[in-house]
C-alpha cells in the first residue's frame, strides 16, 4: 500500500512540472525582418533602391540632352551649308546684275544714236556669243534681248544695224528651241518679232524672207486686228503671238547667226 503512494505521488508530482511548462508562443509578425531582395531573407536598406532609381533617371536624362545636342550640331551644320550656298547664289545674281546693267547702258546709248541717224551698222560675225547673249548651236544663233522700249520699225533697224535681225519664229521645232532651252526659266517679257500683216493680200508674213505664215502659234481669240491698225507681231512671254500696233512701244529680240 505504501509503494502504491508513492507511484501516485511521484505521477503527480510529474504532472504538476509538465503543466508548469509554457509553450513556445509564435513571434510578433512585425519583429519579423521581411525580404526585399527576392526572398534570401536578407534585409536591404531602403535608400539604396532609391539610389538605384535616382542613377536611372539621371542617365535617361542625360541620354536625351545628347540626343537633343547632336540634333543642334546637325541643324547647325546644315544651316551653314545652306548660307554657302545662299551666299554663292547671290554672288551670281549680283555678276548677273552688273552685266544686264552694263548692257542697258549700251542699249541706251545705242538707242540715242539710232534715233539721232548717227549709229553706225555692224558686221557681227559671231564665233561664241558674248556674254550677255543667249545661245543656241542648234540654230547657230546668238540672241540679244533688248528691254528698252521701241515701235517696231525702230526694234528692227537697231537689229539690222548691229548687224542681226529681229527675231523670228517660223517653225514649231524653233518655237520649242527658245522656249524651252534658250530662254527656258526666264521672264523674257512681251517682245516684237519679224512678222507682219501684208495688207495687199491680208497674209501674215515674215519679213526677212517675205514667205507666208506656214507655222504659228496664235494665243486665243487671236489675230483680232484690222488692216493697218495692228499688222506687227509681238510675242508674249509665253511665246504666243499676238498682233499689235506697229507704233506702240516694246521690248525685242535680235538674233545673230554665227559660224
Amino acid at each position: 500500500m505504501a509503494i502504491s503512494n508513492f507511484f501516485v505521488f511521484v505521477l503527480a508530482l510529474t504532472g504538476a512540472a509538465l503543466g508548469a511548462v509554457t509553450p513556445p508562443q509564435p513571434k510578433n509578425p512585425a519583429t519579423v525582418p521581411i525580404p526585399v531582395d527576392g526572398g534570401n531573407g536578407v534585409d536591404v536598406p531602403k535608400d539604396s533602391c532609391s539610389c538605384k532609381a535616382t542613377t536611372a533617371n539621371l542617365s535617361a536624362v542625360v541620354t536625351t540632352q545628347s540626343q537633343q545636342i547632336q540634333r543642334l550640331l546637325t541643324e547647325n551644320e546644315i544651316a551653314l551649308g545652306d548660307a554657302a550656298s545662299m551666299k554663292t547664289q547671290i554672288d551670281q545674281l549680283v555678276r548677273t546684275v552688273d552685266v544686264l546693267k552694263t548692257s542697258l547702258q549700251v542699249q541706251v546709248a545705242e538707242v540715242s544714236a539710232l534715233k539721232q541717224g548717227t549709229l553706225k551698222p555692224q558686221v557681227q560675225k559671231f564665233t561664241a556669243c558674248p556674254a550677255n547673249f543667249k545661245s543656241s548651236p542648234e540654230l547657230r544663233s546668238c540672241f540679244l534681248r533688248v528691254w528698252i522700249s521701241l515701235n517696231w520699225f525702230d526694234a528692227r533697224k537697231y537689229c539690222e544695224v548691229r548687224g542681226g535681225q529681229l527675231l523670228s519664229v517660223d517653225s514649231a521645232a524653233k518655237l520649242d528651241i527658245l522656249k524651252n532651252k534658250v530662254f527656258q526659266n526666264e521672264n523674257l517679257g512681251d517682245s516684237w518679232a519679224s512678222g507682219y500683216l501684208d495688207e495687199a493680200t491680208g497674209k501674215w508674213r515674215w519679213v526677212y524672207t517675205g514667205k507666208e505664215f506656214t507655222f504659228s502659234n496664235w494665243d486665243r481669240g487671236e489675230p483680232n486686228a484690222k488692216l493697218n491698225r495692228e499688222p506687227c507681231l509681238q510675242l508674249f512671254r509665253s511665246f504666243a503671238f499676238n498682233d499689235k500696233n506697229c507704233q506702240d512701244g516694246n521690248g525685242f529680240v535680235c538674233e545673230f547667226s554665227y559660224a
